[in-house]
């Protein structure tokens, strides 16, 4: 998959997430099911999109990273270096994996779900971006050789 479609992906997730909170929180304020003397709505709203700006640049890393010719590159030089790649891209990964797990978990509750549903696409999305992406890291490898060790 090219890295601007990776990129639109986990953008329109985003703000899927983004625009579910605040459609679903404020139908739910409309609707009486907060308490009147409840805390303001704002709150929950700002940090989804505070949250999400937190986790936009690695959304960048997760969608570029791979496709970098000097990853290629390195991953060229043995299997240490496309190990020590890997990580680094599951760390970016990791982050914006906590905080679709954290959606999930916050927002799993009655007159909710749609925007656990959101973050858990988030989450579906990563896993199977992960999942390509590490194909493409350890494609170009030969196990062969001098790679582990052997003759």
């Amino acid at each position: 998959m090219n890295h601007w479609h990776k990129l639109v992906v986990l953008a329109l997730t985003l703000l899927s997430i983004n625009v579910t909170t605040w459609l679903l929180i404020t139908q739910n304020q409309r609707d009486g099911i907060y308490p009147v003397d409840a805390d303001s709505i704002s709150i929950p709203i700002f940090d989804t999109v505070i949250g999400s700006l937190c986790v936009l640049p690695f959304l960048l890393l997760v969608s570029f990273l791979p496709s970098a010719s000097f990853v290629a590159r390195l991953c060229s030089r043995g299997i240490g270096w496309a190990i020590a790649a890997f990580l680094l891209l599951l760390s970016f990964y990791a982050a914006v994996a906590l905080f679709a797990l954290s959606g999930v978990a916050y927002w799993a509750s009655p007159h909710h779900y749609p925007i656990a549903v959101c973050y858990s696409v988030l989450l579906l999305a990563l896993v199977m971006f992960l999942a390509t992406d590490t194909r493409k890291l350890f494609s170009n490898l030969s196990f062969q050789g001098t790679a582990f060790g052997g003759p």
